[in-house]
């Protein structure tokens, strides 16, 4: 299978694809500038994959929770191709993904994930991790960042928290007696969504374009799921 997927839920701006048993990706710090820079990386990295964009199988994106503008863009981008090229897209939970990346790099099997959602609340999931895939334990939340401060540590191996500089203090004091281990600012990258679509892929647990929608958690009564296709003649 070549899977092409986009990685926007934070301030990168995160590109791979998988393709003849190798994977390629490209990653850049892009901060408010994922729109500008995102199609010509996939120009450039279909040409190292030596693919054309027709020969992708299936698009891949970071569903959320995260930044709400770089949740729209890759969703955006994602649906645009899907429809101009008649091809399914796969969804994967950004926590999901950096949950079984890190994981994965650190051997350990149950992992928290905090990302700060500003406006005094936290992404929070909780979630345990096999060879299998991904076990949620508690599911992708909004909660108060001094509520979740204050509460006691879950019996967690390890706990990314990320975009958190201001709490740096109080994610230490939290877990100064707990055997949990902490690492701050571990951003999700494109290729770390591809081991879980792939699952999915051959599952066939795949999306029409217009299913193609991020997950956002915060005012969805206010912000809408939807988007209008924001594809433009990018020479892809």
């Amino acid at each position: 299978m070549k899977l092409l997927s986009i990685e926007t839920s934070s301030s990168n701006c995160s590109i791979a694809i998988s393709a003849h048993g190798e994977v390629f990706e490209k990653t850049e710090v892009a901060v408010k500038q994922q729109g500008a820079v995102i199609l010509p990386m996939i120009k450039k990295l279909l040409e190292v994959a030596s693919l054309d964009l027709a020969q992708i199988d299936a698009l891949v994106f970071s569903s959320g929770p995260g930044s709400f503008t770089g949740l729209r863009i890759a969703g955006g981008i994602v649906q645009g191709l899907a429809f101009a090229l008649e091809k399914p897209v796969i969804a994967v939970p950004t926590m999901w993904a950096l949950a079984y990346a890190v994981a994965h790099k650190f051997s350990m099997k149950k992992v928290e994930i905090v990302i700060n959602a500003r406006m005094n609340e936290f992404f929070y999931g909780y979630y345990q991790v096999s060879k299998n895939g991904v076990k949620t334990l508690f599911a992708d939340s909004l909660v108060k960042n001094q509520i979740f401060l204050a509460e006691k540590p879950v019996d967690s191996d390890l706990l990314i928290y990320n975009d958190c500089l201001e709490f740096h203090k109080e994610f230490i004091d939290k877990y100064r007696n707990s055997p949990v281990k902490l690492i701050e600012d571990f951003y999700p990258t494109a290729s770390m969504l591809l081991p879980i679509a792939e699952d999915k892929f051959n599952k066939g647990e795949v999306l029409a374009a217009d299913k193609a929608i991020p997950t956002y958690l915060r005012g969805k009564s206010a912000w809408h799921t939807s988007w209008p296709v924001i594809l433009v003649d990018a020479g892809i």
